[in-house]
C-alpha cells in the first residue's frame, strides 16, 4: 500500500525526531522500552529493516550503564579522540563558526527559537534534526522550506558525521544509531534531491502556463 505525501512528511518527522533524543543525551529506559517497540519480523526492505533490526537488537542485548559511558566518551571524552556534533565543526574545523550564523539567520527567518534552558548552540546534529522534525510535520511550513533547510545545513558534512560515529562506536547501540543515520540521511539526501527538482518543475511549468 502506497503512502502519501503528508504521511510521508510524518514518518519522517517522527524519525529525525527519534534521531534528536539518541544524540542529544545518553539514553535512558523509556528510549530503550520505546525502541525494543521495533518490529521483530518487518517485512523485507533491504538495508533500512536490517539497520532497524540492528537497533533494536542493541537494545535488547546491551545495558544502558555502558551505553550511557560510551556516550560521554563518544562526545565529551577529554582522554582522546572524540566526536563534535556541530555543523561548524564539521565544515571549518572549529566551533560557532560562519556555519551557525546562517543557522541563526535561517532560524530566525521561520519563527523558530531555541527553547528555553537549552545551552547547546543550534548547529549541534541534535537540534537540526529537531528543527527539521517542525518542518517536516508542521501545516505552517511548506516543503521547499524544509528542502532548502536540509541543503543548506546538512548537505555535505551529515554523511561523515555518522561515517565517524560507526567507526569510533565500541557498543552495539551507537554502532547501529550510526549505521542507521548513515542509511536514513543518504535515502533522505536522495528523496529531497527529487522533491527539489519536482518543485522546480511545478514553478517552471506554472511559469509557461501564466
Amino acid at each position: 500500500m502506497s503512502i502519501d505525501i503528508a504521511s510521508e512528511d510524518l514518518l519522517r518527522g517522527h524519525f529525525y525526531s527519534l534521531m534528536a533524543r539518541m544524540l542529544a543525551k545518553p539514553p535512558d529506559k523509556p528510549l530503550f522500552e520505546l525502541l525494543k517497540e521495533i518490529p521483530e519480523k518487518a517485512p523485507p526492505g533491504g538495508e533500512a529493516t536490517a539497520a532497524w533490526q540492528e537497533l533494536r537488537k542493541a537494545v535488547i542485548w546491551t545495558d544502558l550503564f555502558s551505553e550511557s559511558a560510551e556516550y560521554q566518551r563518544l562526545f565529551y571524552s577529554i582522554r582522546g579522540k572524540r566526536i563534535i556534533p556541530y555543523a561548524s565543526w564539521y565544515e571549518t574545523g572549529r566551533l560557532s563558526g560562519p556555519p551557525l550564523v546562517k543557522i541563526r539567520k535561517d532560524l530566525n527567518r521561520l519563527g523558530i527559537a531555541r527553547a528555553s534552558g537549552v545551552s547547546e548552540p543550534e548547529d549541534h546534529l541534535a537540534a537540526l534534526c529537531e528543527t527539521m522534525a517542525l518542518l517536516c510535520g508542521s501545516v505552517h511550513y511548506s516543503a521547499d522550506e524544509g528542502i532548502h533547510f536540509y541543503q543548506c545545513h546538512l548537505t555535505g558534512w551529515i554523511d561523515r558525521f555518522f561515517s565517524d560515529l560507526k567507526n569510533m562506536a565500541q557498543t552495539p547501540f551507537y554502532k547501529a544509531v550510526g549505521n542507521l543515520g548513515s542509511i536514513f540521511f543518504r535515502m533522505e539526501g536522495t528523496y529531497l534531491d527529487l522533491e527539489s527538482k519536482s518543485i522546480e518543475n511545478l514553478f517552471q511549468t506554472e511559469n509557461m502556463s501564466a
